[in-house]
């Protein structure tokens, strides 16, 4: 991958690879690497106003961050996960044992639609991807979901989520082609990199 404009679907299908090439161990140390950084971000000055974050629930050997939800609960910051039906929208979580969720849309764990919708948006969005570029791009599963979630809140609220895109170092690349309707981010996640706009 050396081109630094490669098609978005041959990143996703070369990436999608790779990643499933990891195995289970590690996955688990990479992810703690990563949830490091994440704490050390959210000790920065910048996010002292961060009240309430939104998580995903990893697929595919995605990072998994799902046990930094104990940690920030505790603090008394609010969680939530995304449902998926025509669009995601973010429900807050009452604990984090993940009892209550049950598989979706695409087969991906989701909170029980009684939990507590987020009527505005999370402080904070923790944003999966395939790729991502060291111009604060990324390249999702093509479904847009993500895209048209993050344009519709620039769009309508007064004050956007803060955009943390997680990922393993070998999905970072330098650029990679973009279109108008991507949404770029606010910081990128590495196991060894931290990355912001």
């Amino acid at each position: 991958m050396s081109n630094t404009k490669i098609s978005k679907d041959l990143l996703r299908k070369e990436l999608l690879q790779k990643r499933k090439a990891l195995t289970e161990l590690d996955v688990q140390f990479l992810s703690e690497k990563i949830k490091t950084q994440f704490k050390d971000l959210m000790k920065e000055p910048s996010m002292r106003y961060v009240k309430s974050i939104g998580f995903f629930m990893p697929i595919q050997k995605e990072p998994d961050l799902t046990g930094l939800v104990s940690h920030f609960m505790k603090k008394g910051i609010a969680c939530a996960f995304p449902k998926t039906k025509e669009e995601i929208s973010f429900y807050k979580i009452e604990s984090p044992d993940f009892s209550h969720f049950v598989p979706g849309k695409y087969g991906i764990l989701e909170p029980l639609a009684k939990q507590e919708l987020f009527l505005s948006c999370p402080d904070l969005v923790v944003v999966p991807g395939l790729a991502f570029s060291r111009k604060f791009h990324r390249i999702g599963y093509g479904k847009g979901y993500y895209d048209r979630y993050l344009s519709s809140l620039q769009n309508t609220s007064n004050r956007k989520p803060v955009t943390v895109g997680v990922c393993y170092g070998f999905q970072l690349l330098e650029d990679f082609e973009i279109f108008p309707e991507d949404v770029s981010l606010d910081f990128i996640l590495t196991e060894s990199e931290k990355l912001n706009s």
